[in-house]
This record gives C-alpha cells, structure tokens and sequence, in this order.
C-alpha cells in the first residue's frame, strides 16, 4: 500500500531531550533466498527499518530541557520527520481497539509480524513546502497517581499546528503486508480511518494528531 496521510489537528512533539536517550541498537540478520522470497524492492528497503536517535534541538529551549518533548529532526537536511515506527505503533493501538469489529487474535502480535512500514524518517509538508521548525511549544497539565496520591505536572511539547482548512501532509508512505491468516488490505484501511477520531502522537485523548488519508 502507498498512502499519504493529511493530518487536520494539532501535532504534538514527542521525542525527550537528546542527552537522557540511550541507544540500543538491534542486531542484524540476515534473511536468506531459501528462508523466504522477497521481491527487490522489499531488499532496497532493509538498511531503512532502523534509525538512530540523533536529533538536534533549538538553543533556546535547553534551560527545559528535562519538561519539554522535541519533533525529531534531520541533521543533514534540515526537516522535522516522523518516525515509522509511530506509524506502526498507531496500527498496533489502532488494531487492539478494533479487534473485535474485525475479529482479530492477538492484534498486537500481528501487526508487529506481518506490517512494515516505510521511509524510516516520514517528511512533514504544508502547502507543498518542507516543516523544517515547529510553530510553538504547547503547554498543558498532566495528572498522575503516586504512592502519596495523585499529582500535576506542567508539561510541554513543540507544536505543529494544522486543521482541516490548513492541513499537514506526509511523504508517502509505504506499508507492506507480509500474506497471513488474518490481516488483510480492508483491515488496514479500516484502522487507518480510526484515525480520524484517534491521532498519532502525544495527548491523542485530547485530539491531537487526528488525519485524514487517502492512497497515492
């Protein structure tokens, strides 16, 4: 499947800042001819399932560095992107609270197997020209349960505003659908409708990250 996706609210930042990540990278196995037949468009893709956190932030935001969550940025050519794997985290959340519409085992579990998607770094657009720079920081209070009862924290994140009348749009997107017993092409479709009442990204209970989307 080829698809755009054409987000009509809010965007939220979601990555913490560069000094607390630690990386943890995979290990690479090799999948031979004889274990499985993939096509080479499927093997032009392989080097692109893993993307090392190396993000930047602006100067001036430093000082919060601890309170605030970033968009993930290329380095070498200056863009905000979204990784794939939120894409694929949405499908898994998308699929679990679909499951018994769809009828679906271990949803979860699937999605992970069969659905892969592709870029690796997903290029956001509005009005045809590249989001190299958020538009604001979005502060909100966030409630928690502790041993000592429950407690707000004042939490913020870089914002990307859109709606339906000034909408944000991705690259395209690639998902391929390894052939199963369960998941299908109208499965898919489906959840990616669920997103327009349940977004990507941070504070999706709110309404942030909700998108249209539509096959390129």
């Amino acid at each position: 499947m080829k698809i755009k996706i054409r987000f009509i609210s809010d965007i939220l930042g979601t990555a913490p800042h560069p000094s607390i990540i630690k990386h943890i990278y995979p290990k690479k196995y090799a999948i031979t001819e004889k274990r499985i037949a993939v096509n080479d468009d499927i093997k032009s893709l392989a080097d692109q399932t893993f993307t090392e956190e190396n993000y930047v932030i602006p100067d001036d935001f430093k000082n919060d560095e601890f309170r605030l969550t970033y968009f993930r940025r290329d380095e070498k050519e200056n863009f905000i992107y979204i990784p794939n794997f939120m894409i694929k985290g949405f499908l898994k959340e998308g699929f679990y609270a679909l499951k018994d519409q769809l009828v679906i085992k271990n949803p979860r579990g699937r999605v992970d197997r069969f659905i892969f998607i592709f870029p690796n770094k997903i290029k956001l657009y509005r009005n045809n020209e590249l989001i190299t720079t958020p538009d604001d920081i979005f502060i909100r209070p966030v409630r928690g349960k502790t041993p000592k009862g429950e407690r707000v924290a004042v939490r913020g994140s870089e914002r990307i505003r859109a709606d339906e009348y000034n909408p944000v749009e991705t690259d395209e997107i690639q998902i391929i659908l390894i052939k199963n017993d369960q998941i299908t092409v109208k499965d898919i479709e489906c959840v990616l409708d669920y997103g327009l009442v349940n977004g990507i990204s941070q504070f999706r209970t709110a309404g942030f990250g909700r998108f249209e989307w539509d096959y390129v």
